[in-house]
C-alpha cells in the first residue's frame, strides 16, 4: 500500500533529497532504493540503541537474517530493511548533535555531519526562529512562565514500551519528588508518553509540546534540578543544572527492555 501511494500520490519523492529516521515504521518503503541523510533520533541515540532490546541493526546485535530478511526486502523493495540507524549503503550522511556519539561503532568510518544547534539558532533570523517556535506551538509568555522552574522531569513512554501500570508510573516520579515538597516542578512528557500527568500531579506544570529539549534549552528554560530515568534530553542541560538519573534499574520492567542505562 505504501509503495503504491509513493508511486501514484507522492511521485515527487523520486526527485527529492530525503532526510529521515530510517528505523521508523514505513521508512524503508518510502525511501525505497534512494539515498538519504539520517536524522538522529536524539542525542546519544547510537549508544542507547546498542543497549535497548530489539533496536540493534544487524551489524551490531539483534535482527532478522537469512531467508526472513530476503523476504522483507522483497516486500519493501529496499535493501536497507533491517539495517537501520545508517548501517546500510543507502545512507550517505548522518546528522549528529552530541559529540558522545562520535565514538559509536555506528558512526566510526562513516560519513557524518556534526551540527551545533546553538550556533545555528543564534545565527538564524528572528523570522526563522519565530517560525520554528510557531511550528511547535510555543508562545513567548509560556516560556517566561517556565524560566523560574526549580525541578524539571523528563519522562519516557514506559507504559507503552515496558508495560508499566499507571500506579507504577506515578510511583516512578512521585518518589524522587518527595525531596522537593515546595518546588516549582515542570514535567516534559515524551511525545509517545500517554500517562495522565495532569491527573496524578495536579500541582505541577505539564509542558504540553512536542518540541525537543534542545529547542527548550535554547529558549532559556534551565531548571535548578533535572530528573529522569535515562532520557537523552538530560544531555542538553547546562552545567549549572543538577542532573539526577534514576537509572533503568529503578524498575525491573524497565531494565528488562532498556538494558543497563544511566545506573551511575
Amino acid at each position: 500500500m505504501v509503495r503504491m501511494m509513493k508511486l501514484f500520490r507522492w511521485p515527487f519523492i523520486k526527485l527529492t533529497n530525503i532526510y529521515a529516521q530510517d528505523h521508523q515504521i514505513y521508512a524503508s518503503e518510502i525511501i525505497g532504493h534512494q539515498n538519504y541523510t539520517l536524522m538522529e533520533d536524539g542525542p546519544r541515540c547510537y549508544d542507547i540503541i546498542d543497549k535497548t532490546q530489539g533496536l540493534q541493526p544487524f551489524e551490531y546485535g539483534q535482527g532478522v537474517t537469512g531467508i526472513k530478511r530476503k523476504f522483507k526486502i522483497f516486500l519493501t523493495k529496499s535493501s536497507m530493511t533491517g539495517k537501520y540507524f545508517g548501517t546500510n549503503s543507502q545512507c550517505i550522511d548522518r546528522w549528529i548533535t552530541c559529540k558522545d556519539d562520535l565514538s559509536s561503532p555506528y558512526i566510526q568510518g562513516k560519513k557524518y555531519t556534526f551540527l551545533n544547534y546553538n550556533e545555528l539558532w543564534n545565527n538564524s533570523s528572528e523570522v526563522k526562529n519565530s517560525f520554528i517556535k510557531s511550528v511547535f506551538g510555543i508562545k513567548d509568555e509560556q516560556i517566561e512562565a517556565l524560566r523560574d522552574a526549580d525541578v524539571m522531569i523528563f519522562t519516557q513512554p514506559f507504559m507503552e514500551d515496558c508495560q508499566l501500570t499507571e500506579e507504577e508510573m506515578y510511583k516512578l516520579y512521585a518518589d524522587p519528588l518527595k525531596q522537593y515538597p515546595n518546588a516549582k516542578v515542570i514535567f516534559k512528557p515524551h511525545p509517545r508518553d500517554e500517562f495522565k500527568y495532569d491527573k496524578y500531579f495536579k500541582n505541577c506544570t505539564i509542558l504540553k509540546t512536542f518540541a525537543p529539549m534542545q529547542l527548550i534549552s535554547l529558549l532559556g528554560i534551565n531548571p535548578k534540578v533535572a530528573i529522569t530515568v535515562s532520557s537523552t534530553a538530560m544531555s542538553e542541560m547546562p552545567k549549572s543544572t543538577q542532573r539526577i538519573y534514576l537509572g533503568t534499574k529503578v524498575h525491573p520492567k524497565i531494565y528488562a527492555v532498556c538494558g543497563d542505562q544511566c545506573n551511575y
